[in-house]
């Protein structure tokens, strides 16, 4: 059986920061729109829960792909930069 690739602290720390700020990014949006937890639920086609984790970055529970889609939802035209 092969065995899986574990991410080191500095990976981990890395995808957390990432995800923080794309937290951050939808949450702006939602605070720019004025949309209520109700009206965000619904654009994002999420429970008002998943608002609730993304607003308060409670990122654990939150994949990059889950994030990556909602910030679409909100923000079409969002461009961001990768630097290596």
């Amino acid at each position: 059986m092969p065995k899986k690739n574990k991410l080191t602290d500095v990976q981990l720390d890395r995808l957390n920061q990432l995800k923080f700020q794309l937290c951050h990014a939808i949450d702006r949006s939602i605070h720019r729109n004025q949309w209520s937890y109700a009206d965000a639920a619904r654009m994002l086609r999420v429970d008002k829960v998943v608002i609730s984790r993304i607003t308060n970055k409670k990122i654990e529970r939150l994949t990059l792909n889950q994030l990556f889609e909602y910030l679409v939802r909100v923000r079409p035209n969002f461009e961001f930069l990768v630097s290596v």
